[in-house]
């Protein structure tokens, strides 16, 4: 499933990949808050389909663009070997009214569930 669909306040995200973000993803950033909130940072490699005149040219002022977002509900939580953590195939489920994020590599693996997601910004750098 598309990881916009998951996602409030997803207006900007939905006009910048109209046909859904990539699975390939990688979390740059992880905070947890007291009472099961969190921040989050996705990074993507990719490309939207409108160009953002303030981020500039894709692929010259930019190849990532980091969407950050604030949620509740974390609970679960299971992160093995976090300063190994890349780019990787992302699962966001559905269980019940909970959201499951997964993602698994040979040398580490992250795993939560959490009640919602909310879109608060992007950001961009060249890798």
């Amino acid at each position: 499933m598309n990881i916009i669909e998951f996602i409030y306040h997803d207006f900007f995200l939905k006009k910048i990949y109209p046909e859904g973000l990539s699975k390939f993803l990688r979390i740059g950033q992880f905070g947890l808050q007291d009472a099961g909130t969190f921040s989050m940072s996705i990074h993507t490699k990719q490309r939207p389909a409108l160009e953002i005149a303030k981020w500039g040219v894709y692929g010259q002022s930019y190849d990532v663009i980091v969407i950050n977002l604030l949620g509740s509900g974390a609970k679960d939580i299971n992160i093995s070997n976090w300063m190994n953590i890349g780019f990787a195939f992302f699962d966001f489920s559905r269980e019940g009214e909970n959201i499951r994020i997964q993602a698994r590599e040979s040398e580490w693996a992250f795993d939560i569930t959490v009640a919602s997601l909310s879109f608060q910004s992007c950001s961009t750098y060249i890798e």
